[in-house]
């Protein structure tokens, strides 16, 4: 195990709650005989150490009951777990430190709460003081804890007096797979949870703070009812989709949190605005909108911070007009919707790229603007040479 009864070789002073370090549950056993108490997952996104707290998002999610946890032999939704376990859920955006909003998954259970620096630490205490309230015992709980563990022994140690003990739910993965340090996704997958939603793109793609601490309790909920003597095979993945985890499938939808990019993959998009309201005022979030208009096949959908703007991308113009036609004006789920084009001929493709086919596209761009820029410092440097014989000759 990585941690250790003694920490004296920890980087951070753990004096101020030793009887909490200690307290870490380290096996599957230990998690069973704390079925009773109330699970609080946390999870950073940002996290730097410096003088001053320095994190980007913080997510916190409950799991109130651990009587309703899911049957190990059935696979299931991330949403769907969400809902029928009752699970509460936050997502703290910490202001000034906010993160690129190009590629950010974007939070699914609810609404982001935005919060200064200097407010973070009364927030998070109060939240666990009332969770202390209401629940006897509560377990905190996370997925490679390094990062989280630093910030709360460096900044947020007033939660660590409600808090009876936690568990790092990758070091139980590893034990029972003997894959060492396993991903929070390929282990959802290989404990049955299907792929949509699991949030896993290229390096440069933001998790959510407040969605990633949903999916730590989704993983301890199917540690509390796994079979210590039935091991379970991880597999590492690279970053990859769920296309090609299973070739025959649709592309799943994407979602974004503003207008979904590059133009060149999602060209074929639409303006959706509820007229004298907001989207954000009917629909919980992204996939609340994509299944509305799930008839249409969607690649991707987005909405702006304030919910007021959303946008839904079909897989072509042929698609994109029928989709304008038949919901401009009309009622659709409750709701009557104003739609308009966000497509341009001008300058989007006909047909929308892959992105291998955008890199490609890109690559031969470069290398024509190289190619231009050579023949032009050729012929500038022969019109030189032809002036000097000019100049040598008269």
């Amino acid at each position: 195990m990585r941690y250790t009864k003694d920490p004296s070789h920890l980087k951070f002073r753990t004096k101020h709650w030793q009887s909490l370090w200690q307290s870490n549950i380290d096996s599957l056993a230990s998690l069973k005989n704390n079925s009773q108490s109330a699970f609080v997952a946390i999870d950073t996104e940002g996290y730097t150490k410096s003088d001053s707290i320095s994190v980007a998002e913080i997510g916190i999610a409950i799991l109130p009951l651990s009587k309703h946890v899911l049957d190990s032999s059935a696979n299931h939704d991330l949403e769907a777990f969400f809902n029928q376990n009752s699970i509460l859920s936050y997502c703290f955006r910490v202001e000034g430190q906010e993160r690129r909003e190009k590629q950010r998954d974007v939070y699914q259970f609810g609404q982001v709460q935005h919060i200064k620096p200097v407010d973070i630490h009364s927030a998070l205490t109060g939240l666990f003081a009332s969770l202390k309230d209401q629940f006897q015992t509560l377990v905190l709980v996370g997925f490679d804890l390094s990062a989280e563990i630093t910030l709360i022994a460096t900044y947020l140690h007033g939660i660590t007096q409600y808090i009876s003990s936690w568990v790092d739910l990758q070091e139980l993965a590893a034990d029972i797979s003997n894959t060492p340090s396993p991903s929070m996704r390929d282990t959802l997958l290989a404990l049955g949870f299907v792929s949509d939603g699991l949030c896993v793109r290229n390096k440069g793609y933001q998790h959510c703070a407040g969605n990633d601490a949903v999916r730590e309790l989704a993983v301890l909920a199917k540690f509390l009812v796994f079979r210590e003597d039935t091991p379970i095979q991880i597999h590492r993945a690279s970053s990859r989709s769920s296309q090609q985890e299973n070739p025959t499938s649709q592309p799943s939808c994407m979602f974004w949190n503003r207008r979904p990019g590059p133009k060149e993959i999602f060209p074929f998009s639409a303006i959706l605005r509820i007229p004298g309201g907001s989207l954000a005022s009917i629909i919980k979030n992204l996939k609340g909108l994509q299944r509305i208009f799930a008839e249409y096949e969607p690649t991707a959908v987005g909405m702006n911070n304030r919910g007021g703007t959303g946008w839904v991308c079909l897989p072509n113009a042929d698609r994109l007009a029928q989709f304008i036609k038949e919901v401009d004006g009309q009622q659709v789920g409750g709701v009557v919707w104003n739609v308009t084009t966000d497509y341009d001929p001008k300058e989007s493709p006909a047909v929308a790229l892959t992105p291998a086919q955008l890199r490609e596209a890109e690559r031969a761009g470069q290398k024509a603007q190289m190619d231009s820029l050579a023949i032009e410092a050729i012929e500038a440097t022969q019109g030189q040479y032809q002036g000097a014989d000019f100049k040598a000759n008269s």
